[in-house]
């Protein structure tokens, strides 16, 4: 944050983020006191260590495009990941990308999986949309379906368990839903 001694070159054109009240944003776009909610400095691509956004930091989808060269002058982050991704443009260098969930159905039954929010609709059982692009930082619940004679045996991938499915969009994500075959025994009738 800042010292009284540097307040003076501080220039707020807007968009600011500080987690305290130090800076003298003047600016009423800028925000303070606000914890942004970033991830430690870590190497996330491009020539330089950025913080990542972590979900629902309220540096997300700030800037609509056009304000402050979001999109337009300033078309990529840091990174050189385009922005906008989503609504709007992130405050500072980092641009959250917006992930996309892939959906696989596997195993010798049928059956199928559902996503709320909406989007995915993959499986034998009628779907045939089995990737979504979401929003960074949305939480996706995905739910299955039994075909006839078949059984829900599991998921693999960024999901476990037998359970329903819960998945937060911060980074590509697949999920694979398994559903076996019930045996049908019919009774032997002898005469």
């Amino acid at each position: 944050n800042c010292t009284s001694s540097n307040l003076s070159i501080i220039n707020d054109d807007g968009y600011n983020m500080e987690d305290a009240d130090t800076c003298s944003l003047s600016n009423s776009s800028s925000i303070t006191d606000t914890d942004p909610l970033l991830a430690p400095l870590a190497d996330n691509g491009g020539d330089t260590w950025t913080n990542a956004l972590l979900p629902g930091s309220p540096a997300i989808d700030v800037i609509p495009p056009g304000t402050n060269s979001c999109g337009t002058t300033i078309a990529t982050d840091q990174r050189g990941i385009s922005r906008p991704q989503w609504t709007g443009c992130e405050i500072g260098a980092y641009e959250a990308e917006s992930p996309e969930l892939k959906v696989i159905t596997a195993g010798n039954g049928s059956g199928g999986v559902t996503s709320d929010p909406t989007g995915i609709n993959c499986g034998t059982t009628g779907g045939i949309d089995c990737s979504e692009i979401y929003a960074y930082g949305t939480i996706v619940t995905l739910t299955t379906t039994l075909g006839p004679h078949s059984n829900f045996t599991g998921w693999s991938g960024a999901c476990s368990g037998t359970g329903i499915c819960t998945v937060t969009m911060t980074e590509a994500k697949e999920v694979t839903a398994t559903f076996d075959e019930i045996a049908v025994y019919l009774p032997l009738v002898s005469r």
